[in-house]
C-alpha cells in the first residue's frame, strides 16, 4: 500500500465515496433480503457484517445479539463466492484497470478477496487491503 501511495492520493474522493457507498449497499442488501423473506430479527442481524472480515463480523454480532456461526459463516460465503466469481464479472462488465479491480475485491470480498487480488498485480492487492480496511 505504500508503494502505492501515490496512486491512492490521487483517487482519495472516489476511493472515500466508493467505500460508503459499497459498505451500506452491500450490509442493505442482505439485511434486506432476509428481512423480506422473514428472518427473525436475530439472523437479519447475522447477517449485516458479512462484507467485513471474521473476526470484526463475529465482535459485531456478538454486539448485537445475533448468531456468531450464522455471521462466520455468511463472511466466509461472500469471501469465497466473490473471489470466484469476480473474474467472469470483471470480463463481462470489461474491467481492465487493477485499482478498480483490487477495490471492488477489497470491498466486496474481504480478505479472500484482498488474496485473490494480489493474483492481478501488486497495485490490485494494495486497493484491495485499502477497501478491506
Amino acid at each position: 500500500l505504500y508503494r502505492q501511495l501515490h496512486t491512492v492520493r490521487s483517487v482519495l474522493t472516489p476511493i472515500v465515496i466508493a467505500t460508503i457507498l459499497g459498505a451500506f449497499i452491500s450490509a442493505a442488501i442482505a439485511v434486506g433480503l432476509a428481512w423480506w423473506l422473514g428472518a427473525p430479527a436475530e439472523v437479519v442481524g447475522s447477517l449485516a457484517p458479512k462484507s467485513i472480515t471474521t473476526p470484526i463480523a463475529v465482535e459485531v454480532v456478538k454486539s448485537t445479539g445475533g448468531y456468531v456461526s450464522l455471521a462466520a459463516g455468511a463472511v466466509a460465503i461472500t469471501g469465497i463466492v466473490g473471489a470466484l466469481s469476480a473474474g467472469p464479472i470483471f470480463r463481462l462488465l470489461k474491467v481492465s484497470d487493477h485499482r478498480v479491480k483490487g477495490f471492488a475485491l477489497g470491498l466486496v470480498a474481504h480478505a479472500i478477496g484482498t488474496a485473490r487480488a494480489f493474483e492481478y498485480g501488486e497495485k490490485a492487492g494494495a486497493f484491495a487491503g485499502l477497501a478491506l480496511g
